[in-house]
C-alpha cells in the first residue's frame, strides 16, 4: 500500500505547512494591502528587492502549493483507486504542483528586475 511506502510525512508536513500558512498568510496580507500604503508595483518591486521577502514569498508559494495539492490527494484516498489511478494521479500533481510554482515564481521576475 503506498501509505505504508510513505509513512508519515505527508501527514506531517501537512500539519507543518497548515502552521507555517496561518502564520504567514496574516504576515503577508499585513505588508502588502493592509499596510495602510497603496499597492502598487513600485511597493512591490521595493519590498523584492531583499531576498528575505523574495524567499518569503516564494516559501509562502510553496506552502499554499504543498498544503493545496497533499490536501487534494488526501481526498482522492480516501476514495481508495486502484494503484494505475494513484499512481497517474501523483504524476499529475506532481506536474501540476511544479507548474504552477515556476509560473509563480516567474510572476515574481520582473518586480526583481526594476
Amino acid at each position: 500500500m503506498l501509505a505504508e511506502k510513505v509513512g508519515l510525512w505527508p501527514w506531517v508536513l501537512q500539519r507543518a505547512s497548515g502552521l507555517f500558512l496561518a502564520v504567514a498568510l496574516p504576515v503577508h496580507l499585513w505588508v502588502n494591502p493592509l499596510s495602510g500604503y497603496p499597492l502598487s508595483f513600485e511597493s512591490v518591486a521595493v519590498r523584492l528587492r531583499f531576498a528575505g521577502w523574495l524567499a518569503f514569498d516564494l516559501l509562502l508559494l510553496a506552502a499554499c502549493l504543498y498544503h493545496g495539492i497533499n490536501g487534494l490527494w488526501s481526498i482522492l484516498l480516501d476514495y481508495n483507486p486502484r494503484a494505475s489511478r494513484r499512481r497517474a494521479a501523483a504524476i499529475a500533481f506532481l506536474v501540476l504542483g511544479s507548474v504552477l510554482f515556476v509560473y509563480g515564481a516567474l510572476a515574481l521576475h520582473p518586480f526583481r528586475r526594476s
